[in-house]
C-alpha cells in the first residue's frame, strides 16, 4: 500500500471475492497471462483500526461465519452453506450505534458489512454497486430474513438485485465508527479480533493492481 509496487493475483482461496470483482481469470496460466501483460489500476485500500482490507469487512453474524469457517474440517461454498443452516435460526441481531461521516444511526441488525469491492466470494454480490475505486465504502446494514424467505434472498444475492431487498440499507461513506460488541471482525475473509470501537476508513488510490 503507498508504493509503486503492484499486486498480481492468481485466486486460489474459497470465495475469491476481490478476483472476482476485478474479472481476474480463475485459470492458472490465464492468471499469470493478466500478470504479464502488466496493465495497472490504482485502486482504494481500507484501514479498519490498525488492520488493512481491500474487499470487504464485516461484524455480527458475518464475522460469526468466518470465525466458524476457520476451523472448518472443509474449505468451499458448502461449507459456508453449512455453518450458516447450523446458526442462523439462533443467532440473535445485535444493536449497533454508528458514526457514518459524521450522522449517527442507530439500527438492528444481524451483520453490517463494510464493502469496498461488490461481493464476499461466489458472486454473491452484497453491494451491488460498490466501486473499488471511488474513496467510498459502502455500509451494507442487514436485518435478519424471515427463514421462509430466504430463498428469495439467496436469488438476491446471486443476481446482483440485493439493494432492492427492505432488509438490507446500504450507505456509501469514507469513515464510520462503530461499536463492536463481540470483538470479532471479517477481514477479508479471516475473523480478527479487535478493539470493541472500531473506526474504518478509507485510503482512496492507495493499491496498484494488475488487472486484466
Amino acid at each position: 500500500m503507498g508504493s509503486k509496487t503492484a499486486l498480481g493475483i492468481i485466486p486460489s482461496g474459497s470465495g475469491n471475492g476481490l478476483a472476482h470483482h476485478l474479472n481476474i481469470p480463475f485459470s492458472l496460466a490465464s492468471a499469470v497471462d493478466v500478470i504479464n501483460q502488466g496493465k495497472i489500476a490504482q485502486i482504494d485500500t481500507v484501514s479498519i483500526n490498525d488492520e488493512l482490507f481491500v474487499s470487504i469487512a464485516g461484524i455480527g453474524f458475518d464475522a460469526l461465519v468466518a470465525q466458524k469457517f476457520a476451523h472448518f474440517r472443509r474449505r468451499g461454498f458448502l461449507s459456508y452453506f453449512q455453518i450458516i443452516s447450523q446458526e442462523y435460526l439462533m443467532y440473535r441481531p445485535q444493536k449497533y450505534r454508528l458514526n457514518i461521516d459524521g450522522k449517527e444511526i442507530a439500527c438492528k441488525a444481524l451483520f453490517i458489512s463494510f464493502a469496498n469491492s461488490n461481493q464476499f466470494g461466489y458472486n454473491t454480490m452484497i453491494a451491488p454497486n460498490a466501486e473499488i475505486s471511488d474513496g467510498l465504502v459502502d455500509v451494507c446494514i442487514f436485518k435478519k430474513v424471515p427463514l421462509v424467505k430466504t430463498p428469495l434472498l439467496a436469488h438476491f444475492l446471486f443476481r446482483k438485485k440485493i439493494d432492492k431487498s427492505r432488509y438490507i440499507e446500504i450507505i456509501k461513506a469514507k469513515e464510520i465508527n462503530v461499536v463492536n460488541k463481540n470483538k470479532w471482525v471479517n477481514i477479508d475473509g479471516d475473523p480478527v479480533q479487535l478493539n470493541q470501537k472500531l473506526n474504518i476508513h478509507v485510503n482512496p488510490l492507495s493499491l496498484n493492481v494488475v488487472i486484466p
